[in-house]
C-alpha cells in the first residue's frame, strides 16, 4: 500500500481529487529540496510554508474508522511505513559506503534524536506511523467536531510552546520527534474536522469558491511572506502562528484548485508511488545537486529552470524503475508500502 492508501478507504471510495493534491504535494518535496542551494528562496520558502501539512490534513480528511482489531492494525500500518523505513536505513548506510562521507550515529539510525542519517525525507514515515498509532488508540472519528476541533487547537498550542522552548524545558519532547507527532496529528485531527462538518458542501455557488480561493491565497501570500523558511524536519517555524496559518490556507487553497481543476491522473499516479518517492529521492537528487553546486551552477539563473525539471525526469525514472524491478523482483514492494 502506499500514500494513497494510508487511510481506510477502499479503492473504490477513492477521493480522486485528494491523490491529486498529494501528488502535487510530493513533488514540491522533490523540487524543494532541489532548491535548497537555489537563489529561487522565495519560492521555496513558499513550497515549504504547506506541503507537509498538506499531507496529514488530507489524510485525515480521508480516514475512516476501521473495523481491524487493534494490534491488527498496527501491524498492517508497520509494513507499509516501518518496514520501508528499516529498508532505506540500510540502502543509506550501503550508499554512504560508496558515495561520501556521512556521520553514522546510532541515534540516526533508529530516530533518537529525530534525525535521520542521510535519507532525510523518510522522517515522515514514522510520523505517519505514529499519528495512526493515536488515531487507532483514541479514535477520534468518533467524536463530535467540537471536540475534535478543541483537540487540534489544542494540540496546536503545545507545539507552540515544543516549537518555543525546544532548547530549553521542552527538549525532552524532541526524542523520537514527539514534537513532529504533535503538530503533525494537529494537522491531521483538521482535516477530520473538515470531513466531519462537510466543509465543502457551503461552497456550492462558483462566486463563492471563486472569492474563498482568492481570499485563502491572500492569506497564505501575506502570512508566508512576513515569515522565514519554515521546515517540520528541522522543526524551525519562525513565528510559529504564521506558519499556521500559512499551512492551513496553502493547504485548502492546493485542495480546493484540485477539486475544481486539477484532478489528474497523473498527479494521482505520483500518489500512488508516494512512499517509493519519498524513501529514494535523495539516492539521485543529492548527486546530481551536489555535482551543479561543483560547477556553481546553482548560482545561474539557469538553475531555477532545471529545479523544475531535473525533478520531474527523476520522478518519471523512479517509477519506471520501480515497475521494471517489480515484475521481476516482487519483494521490492516493500519500498513502496505494498508488501502484503
Amino acid at each position: 500500500m502506499s500514500i494513497q492508501g494510508y487511510n481506510s478507504l477502499s479503492q473504490k471510495e477513492r477521493i480522486t481529487w485528494v491523490d491529486s493534491a498529494k501528488g502535487i504535494a510530493i513533488y514540491l518535496i522533490v523540487v524543494g529540496h532541489f532548491l535548497n542551494v537555489s537563489s529561487l528562496e522565495l519560492v521555496n520558502k513558499a513550497i515549504y510554508s504547506f506541503h507537509i501539512p498538506l499531507f496529514f490534513i488530507l489524510s485525515g480528511y480521508t480516514h475512516k474508522e476501521s473495523d481491524r482489531q487493534f494490534w491488527k492494525g498496527i501491524f498492517d500500518k508497520a509494513k507499509q511505513l516501518l518496514l520501508p523505513y528499516i529498508v532505506y536505513i540500510i540502502l543509506s548506510v550501503l550508499f554512504c559506503m560508496v558515495y561520501g562521507n556521512y556521520e553514522l550515529t546510532w541515534d540516526k539510525l533508529c530516530y533518537y534524536n529525530a534525525s535521520i542519517y542521510f535519507d532525510e525525507p523518510i522522517w515522515f514515515l514514522i510520523v505517519l506511523f505514529a499519528v495512526f498509532v493515536i488515531e487507532y488508540a483514541i479514535k477520534t472519528v468518533r467524536w463530535k467536531p467540537i471536540f475534535q476541533m478543541m483537540t487540534s487547537l489544542l494540540l496546536l498550542a503545545i507545539g507552540y510552546i515544543c516549537h518555543k522552548y525546544k532548547y530549553g524545558f521542552a527538549s525532552y519532547i524532541n526524542h523520537f520527534g514527539l514534537n513532529r507527532i504533535i503538530v503533525c496529528f494537529s494537522f491531521f485531527m483538521l482535516g477530520v474536522v473538515f470531513k466531519q462538518v462537510r466543509g465543502g458542501q457551503v461552497l456550492k455557488d462558483e462566486k463563492v469558491k471563486y472569492l474563498f480561493l482568492i481570499a485563502l491565497s491572500g492569506l497564505w501570500l501575506v502570512s508566508l511572506s512576513n515569515n522565514v523558511k519554515c521546515s517540520m524536519y528541522i522543526f524551525c517555524f519562525g513565528n510559529y502562528w504564521l506558519f499556521i496559518l500559512s499551512a492551513i490556507t496553502g493547504s485548502m487553497a492546493v485542495a480546493l484548485v484540485c477539486k475544481r481543476w486539477l484532478d489528474f491522473r497523473l498527479l494521482r499516479k505520483l500518489s500512488k508511488y508516494g512512499v517509493f518517492l519519498m524513501g529514494t529521492q535523495y539516492f539521485w537528487l543529492i548527486p546530481v545537486r551536489d555535482y551543479l553546486v561543483s560547477k556553481e551552477i546553482n548560482k545561474s539563473t539557469f538553475y531555477g529552470a532545471i529545479s523544475f525539471m531535473i525533478p520531474c525526469i527523476g520522478i518519471s525514472i523512479t517509477i519506471l524503475t520501480y515497475e521494471l524491478i517489480k515484475k521481476k523482483v516482487p519483494i521490492i514492494k516493500i519500498l513502496n508500502g505494498e508488501l502484503r
